[in-house]
């Protein structure tokens, strides 16, 4: 895909690198969407084979952590039009951010995965071919496990990690039969 700005729009960056581009005339809600993100937001998939040495790792799963279930929930449905639906433990919800999304979310009480740090913000999930291959990754890059791989029936394989910098990621292998 290609895509030249015309010269009357403005843009902004995001923290992922795609572009997001807005009419410098017609107010703040004439917000167009660049050409690299629409697709997306349209419900294709994300595009596969930007891996590095045969590693690939694509966002798959948010989780928003909060103290106060209900009106987290509550807040998102009514912001976004988001809905929820109850699975596994009590105070634990799947998130449905559109009909055909490609990447799952998760509301569920706070928690600690470094321990002495509430996890504050969305945590994040990658999928990945072998979560094994990523925990040697991580260690040999300079990061540390938090959570040694763990197999969540009917879901797959997760490690939990921590960058140089203090985020805490997940890693995940996707399986419908892990057991």
């Amino acid at each position: 895909m290609s895509w030249s700005q015309p010269s009357d729009w403005g843009s902004v960056t995001g923290p992922c690198g795609c572009v997001t581009a807005y009419p410098r005339t017609g107010g703040s809600s004439s917000w167009r969407t660049c050409d690299i993100v629409r697709p997306i937001l349209d419900g294709a998939p994300p595009e596969i084979g930007l891996a590095f040495d045969g590693m690939s790792a694509e966002l798959a799963h948010f989780a928003i952590n909060t103290d106060d279930v209900p009106a987290t929930r509550s807040f998102y449905e009514s912001v976004f039009g988001w809905r929820f639906s109850a699975w596994g433990p009590p105070d634990f919800y799947q998130i449905r951010t559109s009909p055909d999304g490609p990447v799952r979310g998760a509301l569920q009480k706070r928690r600690e995965l470094v321990p002495g740090q509430p996890t504050i913000g969305y945590e994040c999930t990658m999928a990945v071919d072998d979560v094994d291959a990523v925990a040697a990754a991580v260690v040999a890059a300079g990061g540390r496990l938090l959570m040694d791989r763990t197999t969540i029936a009917g879901v797959g394989d997760l490690i939990f990690f921590v960058d140089p910098g203090g985020n805490v990621v997940g890693a995940m292998r996707y399986d419908t039969a892990a057991g």
